[in-house]
């Protein structure tokens, strides 16, 4: 059993895959899981995994803040010094009651934050000796894995799986969200505009006109950290309004989420990857979006 998990050694090579010089270490330890920062970022730019939610400064911040009685279990896959792959994973303890009869292998980020795309960093060129590695370490231990907000189809986490099964493991795959989006890449507005149906452009036209009419708008982009404290609570009150008659969400439900958003909000604005707008009626708050840009993709 690996309930025990803070009483190994933070970080210790237990797998070494045919005669390769590759080696699976796990990062138990904070102190650890901060002094990854700079190979992360470096190993994510250097992978097909361009997601905010996969970045250090997300999951760590996660980490902080919603942990929840996990512990840390991060795996990462080195060649001699240099990183190839890192599973940023932790382990949520056995608990007969809430019918869990072995630990479970759970990615950081997982629950309410609103993670999307939920994956193992891979370098570009060096997955299938990764997922072999990786599956090699899973495959001797005795818990669960529950990997939730994973993008469908093909990823770092189908490859590890795959090995896995070739090894008797079962899986089973439960569809959870949808994520629309909209490609936009070489679009200007106009473009877009002019993809709609007649309808829709219709529609757009018809409300621009009635709001341009009856109030003075203004949309307010935060640049400052005052201004990022500020929207992010009117973001917090606007969303609740919302769906106070419905039932209620769980985006903001908990001190813990709120703080978690207060201080991601503020990294993002220091990187460069915060996009928070109010859109203000004759000065009253109306709207927010809360979004960030990561790699040329955006995500709200």
């Amino acid at each position: 059993m690996l309930a025990g998990i803070s009483n190994i050694p933070a970080v210790f090579p237990d797998v070494t895959v045919d005669r390769s010089t590759l080696t699976v270490e796990r990062v138990t330890e904070l102190a650890l899981f901060d002094g990854l920062r700079q190979e992360w970022d470096e190993l994510l730019q250097a992978s097909d995994s361009g997601c905010v939610f996969l970045t250090w400064e997300w999951l760590s911040t996660w980490w902080r803040h919603l942990a929840e009685g996990r512990s840390l279990f991060i795996l990462i896959v080195r060649r001699s010094r240099k990183l190839v792959a890192l599973a940023p994973f932790c382990l949520r303890p056995r608990s007969l009651s809430r019918a869990r009869p072995l630990p479970e292998v759970e990615f950081l980020g997982s629950g309410f934050v609103g993670s999307d795309y939920l994956d193992i960093i891979v370098r570009q060129g060096d997955e299938a000796e990764a997922y072999q590695a990786l599956a090699a370490h899973l495959g001797s231990g005795s818990f669960s894995l529950k990997w939730t907000n994973v993008k469908k189809g093909e990823n770092a986490v189908a490859g590890v799986l795959a090995r896995l099964g070739e090894k008797g493991w079962t899986t089973a795959e439960t569809a959870t969200n949808v994520c629309p989006f909209i490609p936009l890449a070489g679009r200007t507005w106009e473009s877009y505009m002019a993809s709609l149906s007649a309808e829709h452009r219709y529609n757009f036209h018809r409300k621009w006109r009635r709001l341009s009419r009856d109030y003075v708008a203004r949309f307010e982009q935060t640049s400052t950290a005052e201004q990022c404290r500020d929207a992010v609570g009117v973001l917090i009150a606007q969303h609740n309004t919302r769906w106070r008659d419905r039932g209620g969400s769980d985006a903001f439900h908990t001190p813990e989420l709120i703080a978690f958003h207060h201080e991601f909000t503020q990294i993002a604005l220091t990187r460069g990857w915060l996009r928070l707008y109010v859109l203000r009626l004759n000065e009253k708050p109306a709207a927010c979006l809360y979004g960030l840009l990561h790699r040329g993709v955006f995500s709200f």
